[in-house]
């Protein structure tokens, strides 16, 4: 039966290289000694290290290449359909005739196509009817007839050694065959064939040969005699192109179906779905590293073994917490607690569920799993009974963490104290201890307890059952309140405390900071545990495994399902670690962790002052020069690798870890450097540095002949310079005295003029003295005329003000006694519009209104303006200003107030009553808006 595979299982992780390849079709692949990848391809051999791909064919017999060979002296050799050619791969590629002893192999071959090294040294070739061996004695063919003519463009015959040492020999047409040393000959071996257009042929566990073709796999038992024990035939799979063996897993290619995988322990056949092509060509296996590369005829695979073991029956899942018991896993997904066998060959289990239930935290024993909830509710599985029994609705404190003792005894941490449940019992015992994450206990029994706050380690004393503080003194000073976030003990009983500010470890005297290679020495972490003398730990950067020297680092892109990993989520479990995280449930396997240095990085090119240069050189740059280095990691995926690099010479600190593949430096001094370069692949330690040497040489002048040349020359300068000063110091002398003489003559007939010019000064002197006194008694003259004009021209504007305020009010009064008249005018016209009256009513209304238009004539009030407006300028242009809704007639109103006229006598100048009077002057105040304080005569007059 065949089930499919996801991403990640049974150690390894896939990864897509397809972009390693163009538009080439492919039909072999190989990785050399150095570290480079190899395609064999229909238009030449390609060339591939971690992220560009150059294709290479000059010098080849055809550019129909097949497939490599790495030789047992680490050499590179290439079949294609003419001939075999061997690889030389250093500052360029060249391809040139193979050799082998004192024998060159530069003839034609029959379009082989398979090539192999057996443990005694023999090469061999498979072509379209014949093998070919090559060894210290020559080349030898064996011819084998139309049998096993081969019409496939990639497979004739294919080989493969047992652990006994027999060479099997599987033709794509035609009997298995074998190769008999003591005859030194080819033989057909006496079994039946189920299958045809054989493709490959595999061996796993020493004695069991695998063979693919067209119907299926076929398997046979040997022995060391070379005898068949037994034959097996499998069609879970049909159209096998390419097997490949590989830590007891047999990985099959087919034409249409993409990659195959047997799992040899219970032969069940797995499809591996990230494999996204049909058609595998061909597999090449590295047991160093270890890795798988898959190809197809367009696409390239790599299959990475990982430390990390993911379990198919959990799946993509959220794990809130796992526990164990015997074989049998328990893991809580929330509301949900599940169960799968630890050979994880069945899908997990539901054991029970809950609407409104959480189960944060979970332990197993024999009585049942314990369960915990961020709300404080404890409840209990039951095995047998197969339910669930609430103990506890709520203790009022969250579940961190639950332990279970050498006695028997169930210890849940939480926020604000810490329960115990005795062994036996249901009966909840309370301690005050508060904000406890972690209760761990040692191998002598020990119990102790990691808090947050002010104590923050506690150690159980059984005799008065209390917990007691233990002072966590470290050789530095916490930024804060510590937190101990998870306890671990190793094979010594040291107490390993992973906080929220690093790793701290017990070291007999008190705790002291650990610092851990490529890890922030303050990194919160979230869970410690030791197995087989490894400290793991984990925190945001992932998980780490660390040796006491070095640590690995696992994260997504080597192995871990999710970057979420759970507080206190690490159990040591068989031969690993089990790590709980928000994608899932995997084991991080102990005896699989190598701390491993990355393979030293390879040079691509060195440019010195514009020119390549090769490292076999001894390399020398200019004063002030330049030298820029690219190199590479020959480890894949390529672009999980970062590097370092440091120039001894100039700087010994090694340089920040960076992807970046070059360096470059300007303006050297004189001196010798060292170049040196490391990198580092994830899950991988620090590389051995490749070296790079070159020198500055001194600049010419830095030279003792440059010295000399340039202290003669300066003794040369210096003396022509004396002998020129000196001349110069002569003619300056004789310039000198013609100067002086020429500048006597001159002073003298300028000190002649100057003593004429003084004489003309005084007599100018005492004609300004006089005219200036003249002046001042000129102006003192027009000064008391100005003060006298002043006086009388204020006495006049004195009077023009006097005249002019005689008339306003002149001019009030006769607006006064004319409203008056006209008042008195109009109470008489009233009294003969009464009834009794003789006058007709119609006239005396007449009368009337021409009387009440008289009031309103705008003629004295011109002129009444005109006045007004000399005394108190720009008055009422100012008050429109303040407020433009004023009308004429409230602009005279103002204008009244301004000459502070009672509210009668401006009652009788309007011509309205003195109650309208008032009705105006408030009217006015709303206009103008004046607070409730503040009097309109006093603002009026501030205008």
């Amino acid at each position: 039966m065949t089930t499919k595979l996801v991403a990640q299982t049974d150690q390894f992780i896939y990864y897509d290289l397809s972009d390693a390849v163009d538009n080439e079709v492919i039909k072999g692949v190989v990785k050399d000694a150095q570290g480079f990848m190899w395609f064999a391809t229909d238009q030449g051999v390609l060339r591939y290290d971690g992220r560009t791909t150059e294709l290479f064919n000059e010098g080849l017999q055809s550019d129909y290449t097949k497939n490599f060979l790495n030789t047992s002296d680490n050499r590179l050799v290439v079949i294609n359909d003419l001939g075999i050619k061997e690889i030389i791969s250093k500052d360029s590629v060249q391809f040139v005739p193979f050799k082998w002893a004192e024998y060159t192999y530069e003839e034609n071959f029959a379009f082989p196509k398979s090539i192999y090294q057996d443990r005694q040294g023999n090469i061999w070739l498979g072509e379209i009817n014949a093998l070919v061996r090559i060894n210290e004695d020559g080349m030898k063919r064996f011819m084998l007839g139309t049998d096993y003519q081969s019409i496939s463009y990639h497979r004739t015959f294919t080989f493969k050694e047992d652990a006994f040492g027999t060479l099997w020999i599987a033709p794509f047409k035609g009997k298995l065959l074998k190769y008999s040393p003591s005859t030194d000959s080819v033989m057909e071996v006496d079994v039946e064939l189920p299958i045809t257009e054989v493709t490959g042929i595999s061996v796993l566990r020493g004695d069991y040969l695998l063979i693919g073709g067209k119907e299926g796999l076929f398997e046979i038992k040997v022995d060391s005699n070379q005898e068949i024990l037994g034959t097996r035939f499998y069609d879970d799979v049909a159209n096998i192109s390419a097997l490949q063996a590989a830590r007891n897993i047999l990985f099959i290619g087919t034409w249409d179906k993409g990659l195959m995988m047997l799992q040899f322990e219970d032969r069940s056949f797995l499809e591996v779905e990230e494999v996204d092509f049909n058609d595998v060509v061909d597999f090449y296996y590295d047991a160093a590293v270890p890795e798988v590369w898959v190809v197809g005829s367009e696409n390239v695979g790599l299959i990475s073994f990982s430390v990390i073991h993911s379990f198919q029956s959990v799946g993509r899942s959220r794990v809130e917490s796992v526990t164990t018991l015997d074989d049998d896993i328990y893991y809580s997904i929330g509301q949900e607690l599940r169960k799968f066998d630890w050979n994880d060959t069945k899908p997990s289990e539901s054991l029970v569920s809950s609407k409104t239930d959480y189960f944060d935290r979970i332990q197993a024993n024999d009585e049942g799993i314990w369960i915990g909830s961020s709300f404080g509710t404890i409840m209990k599985y039951d095995f047998q009974k197969q339910e669930l029994i609430m103990l506890a609705d709520s203790t009022g404190s969250s579940v961190k963490y639950i332990t279970i003792d050498n006695a028997g005894n169930k210890w849940f941490a939480g926020d604000r104290h810490l329960l115990k449940i005795p062994f036996g019992s249901t009966e909840i015992i309370e301690y005050t201890v508060a904000s406890s994450n972690i209760v761990g206990q040692n191998a002598k029994g020990d119990l102790f307890v990691g808090c947050w706050g002010d104590q923050n380690l506690l150690k159980y004393d059984p005799n008065s059952d209390q917990f007691k503080p233990i002072s966590v003194q470290a050789d530095i000073d916490f930024v804060g309140n510590l937190s101990i976030e998870d306890i671990a003990f190793d094979s010594n009983d040291n107490l390993w405390l992973a906080t929220n500010q690093g790793l701290l470890k017990e070291n007999g005297k008190g705790f002291t900071r650990v610092i851990v290679p490529g890890i922030d020495e303050n990194a919160a972490l979230k869970a410690v545990i030791v197995q087989d003398e490894i400290i793991w730990f984990s925190g945001d950067f992932g998980l780490a495994a660390y040796n006491g020297e070095d640590a690995l680092i696992f994260n997504t892109k080597n192995g871990l399902p999710s970057k979420l990993l759970n507080w206190r989520g690490l159990m040591a479990y068989k031969e690993g670690v089990l790590v709980s995280s928000a994608k899932g449930l995997v084991m991080a396997k102990s005896e699989l962790v190598k701390f491993d240095k990355t393979p030293t990085p390879v040079l691509l090119a060195i440019t010195a002052e514009g020119k390549e240069v090769s490292d076999e050189d001894d390399i020398s740059i200019a004063y002030k020069g330049s030298l820029e280095v690219e190199y590479t990691t020959l480890t894949y995926p390529g672009k999980q690798v970062e590097y370092q690099s440091r120039l001894i010479g100039l700087n010994d600190q090694w340089s920040e870890s960076t992807s970046n593949r070059q360096v470059s430096y300007l303006g050297f001094s004189e001196g010798s450097y060292q170049l040196e370069v490391r990198s580092r692949e994830i899950g991988a330690l620090w590389s051995d540095p490749v070296v790079l040497t070159f020198n500055v040489p001194k600049p010419w002048f830095y030279t003792w002949w440059a010295y000399l040349s340039a202290g003669l020359l300066t003794i040369a300068f210096i003396a022509g310079v004396v002998r020129v000063y000196n001349y110069s110091l002569i003619l300056q002398k004789r310039r000198f005295r013609m100067i002086i003489e020429d500048r006597t003559k001159q002073i003298n007939e300028q000190k002649n003029e100057i003593i004429a010019q003084k004489n003309r000064i005084i007599d100018q002197k005492e004609e300004l003295l006089a005219k200036t006194e003249a002046v001042h008694k000129s102006q003192q003259a027009l000064s008391d005329a100005d003060v006298n004009f002043l006086h009388l021209k204020e006495k006049q504007l004195k009077d023009q003000i006097e005249y002019r305020d005689k008339q306003i009010t002149t001019q009030s009064l006769n607006l006064i006694q004319k409203n008056e008249t006209l008042k008195s005018l109009k109470d008489r016209l009233e009294d003969l519009s009464k009834p009794n009256s003789k006058a007709t009513a119609q006239d005396i209304r007449k009368v009337l209104k021409l009387i009440d238009d008289s009031f309103r004539h705008d003629k004295d009030w011109e002129d009444f303006k005109l006045y007004f407006e000399q005394i108190y300028t720009g008055f009422y242009a100012k008050l429109k200003v303040n407020c433009p809704a004023l009308t004429t007639q409230e602009l005279r109103h103002c204008a009244l107030i301004r000459l502070n006229l009672s509210a009668n006598e401006c009652a009788s100048i309007l011509g309205i009553s003195p109650e309208s009077v008032k009705v105006s002057r408030s009217r006015i105040r709303k206009k103008i808006d004046l607070e409730g304080k503040e009097g309109l005569t006093d603002f009026i007059l501030s205008i």
